[in-house]
């Protein structure tokens, strides 16, 4: 029983601590463009003992929350005109698609551009823009403009330059963060997205609704205090029943 009950407890702290950690990290993330927040899913303690109780199985085994896995909200965050032409966002669904430090294909949200000494279309981070076709964009200056098809336009030059596209997921579940703000994906789960736009001139914010994420992070710290309290009586009230049995007399 003290075993049982331990564990219970212990398992039901490490689940909030973790929760802590995710609850943190989009926190952290609040101000970063085109940031997508964090859910950790749990096959619930709760779940099951209703069901227990529903059954009437009073003495059914101690079930433990597991970690089922990490979800991400793909919600739109607000877009904020910044009127700056390497600035851009999507509104609906899809990423940007970049090309990575190891060569790969990765996705971000985040539209803050630069143009790189060579002319080429730079993420933040330096790693190139693509097009639809796959190939690094190359306005070869900063006064673009886009139509409503994604086509880049620049002063001087008669016709698009480029076609920038956005790319959804046809299983989100298969889409990884990778740090930076970057996802991975496997080609085949990539296609274009055909009713999303991007908008020149926007940023994309985060979809951290901060005001709700502090709540939960002081509820989740109330009651991982109530569970470290209760692992502390736990084991005081066991230790204290083991030395009164040990004891001659008692």
């Amino acid at each position: 029983m003290q075993e049982g009950s331990i564990y219970t407890a212990l398992s039901g702290a490490l689940a909030l601590s973790r929760r802590m950690d995710s609850v943190s990290n989009n926190l952290a993330n609040a101000n970063t463009t085109g940031y997508k927040a964090d859910r950790l899913d749990f096959e619930g303690v709760l779940s099951q003992a209703q069901a227990n109780r529903a059954a009437r199985q009073p003495d059914a085994p101690l079930t433990f929350p597991v970690m089922q896995g990490t979800e991400t909200d793909y919600s739109q965050g607000t877009l904020q005109e910044t009127r700056r032409a390497l600035d851009f966002a999507v509104e609906g669904e899809g990423f940007f698609r970049v090309r990575a430090e190891d060569g790969g294909l990765a996705y971000t949200r985040d539209g803050h551009f630069q143009l790189g000494s060579d002319g080429r279309l730079n993420d933040s981070e330096g790693r190139a823009v693509l097009d639809d076709q796959g190939s690094p964009i190359r306005p070869g200056s900063d006064q673009v403009t886009l139509n409503r098809d994604g086509q880049i336009f620049v002063p001087d030059r008669q016709g698009p330059v480029a076609r920038i596209a956005a790319f959804r997921a046809q299983d989100p579940g298969l889409m990884e963060k990778q740090g930076d703000n970057l996802y991975r994906s496997q080609p085949a789960n990539m296609a274009e997205a055909e009713d999303s736009e991007i908008r020149g001139g926007h940023l994309e914010r985060a979809n951290v609704n901060t005001m709700e994420e502090m709540v939960t992070m002081m509820d989740l710290q109330r009651r991982y205090q109530a569970m470290t309290k209760a692992m502390r009586t736990i084991d005081e009230t066991f230790s204290e029943s083991g030395q009164r049995l040990a004891s001659p007399g008692q």
